[in-house]
């Protein structure tokens, strides 16, 4: 299966140099790259969310297998969507799904279902990409969207991740969580820390 770009032209440049130079340029080629369990990244047009992005992926270690998580904006789909097999082609190039992890994943958590549907409009996690791309050219993506908002399946979801990414690592790079999120972005700045500070507790 080939997942092609929903929004490309929209949330970020169509042309692949124009793509990468502008990835390039909110990303610091300086900054040190530490492993990471898992990051908070924001998802909207780079134009708004890049500099934020760029200075997350920057300081990230990226392994070969990232975990993308994000929620579902269209109402596609079913609850938890995990694409399962296949490439997603994006401006810079084409990204291989990591199917081996998806498939323990959803072998291990009955209620996530294998499905397209939820990402074949979806931007969360589509704009994550190109800075993954920029730290590491042959990354490999497990893409799951949320529809739910169900703190007790986030849970669930959350603890067979840890489960399945444990059994899975056996000795090489643990893969990486990135949780995909806008965070509050129409409220007062006083209101939005209040709300940052919740979420980081």
């Amino acid at each position: 299966m080939i997942r092609h770009p929903a929004v490309a032209g929209q949330f970020y440049s169509a042309s692949a140099q124009k793509l990468a130079a502008e990835v390039a340029r909110f990303t610091d080629a300086t900054a040190t790259r530490q492993p990471a369990i898992a990051v908070i990244a924001p998802h909207a047009g780079l134009m708004y969310s890049g500099p934020v992005a760029g200075a997350v992926f920057a300081q990230v270690a990226v392994p070969p297998t990232v975990i993308l998580i994000g929620p579902n904006h269209t109402g596609l789909g079913p609850p938890i969507s995990v694409y399962a097999e296949g490439t997603w082609l994006l401006p810079g190039g084409a990204v291989s799904i990591d199917a081996s992890l998806t498939q323990d994943i959803l072998a291990a958590y009955s209620p996530a279902e294998a499905d397209t549907a939820a990402h074949r409009f979806e931007h969360c996690l589509e704009v994550e990409v190109p800075f993954l791309q920029h730290a590491r050219p042959d990354v490999r993506l497990v893409p799951i969207v949320l529809g739910t908002t169900s703190q007790q399946i986030c849970r669930e979801l959350g603890a067979c991740l840890a489960r399945v990414v444990q059994a899975h690592t056996h000795g090489a790079e643990q893969p990486l969580l990135v949780a995909s999120t806008d965070m509050n972005h129409y409220e007062s700045d006083q209101v939005t820390r209040q709300k940052d500070h919740l979420a980081i507790q």
